[in-house]
């Protein structure tokens, strides 16, 4: 269903949608309505030095633009490791909150079969 120009619902008629009014029908058989696609693809680190290679030389220009690419790949690899890091780390917490959960319940039923 099209609201405007939106995308507004796909998927199966159900019988509220059949007993909607609609101002036109379409039939879209064999045909494909899809929301408009955003270029998700971005250089924002390069919004830092915006104007200052203009009037430099192509070849330190290039070693610049080499320069940034390999400090955002460090970047990129110590956040790919601390969010390893720290999916690991949340596991053995929640290992150890269940083993403590674990003992507890142990412990209590041992005092109920002592009493």
């Amino acid at each position: 269903m099209i609201e405007g120009q939106r995308l507004a619902y796909v998927g199966p008629p159900d019988e509220t949608r059949r007993s909607e009014p609609y101002d036109r029908v379409i039939d879209a058989a064999r045909h494909v309505a899809m929301p408009g696609l955003v270029n998700a693809h971005t250089h924002t680190y390069a919004t830092l030095f915006k104007g200052s290679y203009e009037l430099m030389p192509l070849d330190l220009w290039g070693k610049g633009y080499l320069t940034m690419g390999i400090l955002m790949l460090v970047q990129t690899t110590v956040n790919v490791t601390k969010t390893i890091r720290d999916n690991v780390e949340s596991e053995k917490l929640i290992r150890k909150v269940e083993d403590a959960k674990t003992e507890k319940l142990l412990l209590n039923i041992n005092r109920n079969d002592a009493s």
